[in-house]
């Protein structure tokens, strides 16, 4: 029986990278085993590519997860000493969340692990 073009994996190779990524994510950064601490993470992450001038505090950074949940993380994450909060000088009633050196260590062997399964399964340029 030959199975329809459209309920095939079109990228099996990719779909292999990206259980490996999640696999090593899981054994690697336990903060990235909840939604809303894979959420945080990389809202943290997208914020310090705009540099340290981009406003991260926590609406900003809330999105698509409960503000509860959200503050629990960020507590979690203060307490991994993978974020710093700070007074927010444009606005004294919100902090805002500073990435530390062990959060982007943590973020740089993430994408040192993404290049490297990749560049094994990828041409990359």
């Amino acid at each position: 029986m030959t199975i329809p073009f459209e309920l095939q994996v079109h990228e099996p190779t990719l779909l292999r990278v990206m259980i490996q990524i999640r696999e090593w994510e899981d054994g690697q950064l336990p903060a990235l085993q909840t939604i809303s601490g894979r959420y945080l993470y990389f809202r943290i992450a997208a914020s310090h590519l705009q540099g340290s001038e981009a406003s991260q505090h926590l609406k900003v950074l809330q999105g698509g997860v409960t503000e509860r949940a959200m503050r629990q993380r960020m507590r979690e994450f203060e307490a991994m000493d993978l974020i710093q909060m700070e007074d927010n000088e444009s606005d004294q009633r919100t902090k805002r969340v500073i990435p530390t050196e062990k959060f982007l260590l943590h973020l740089n062997q993430h994408l040192e692990f993404l290049r490297r399964i990749l560049s094994q399964n990828y041409l990359m340029f």
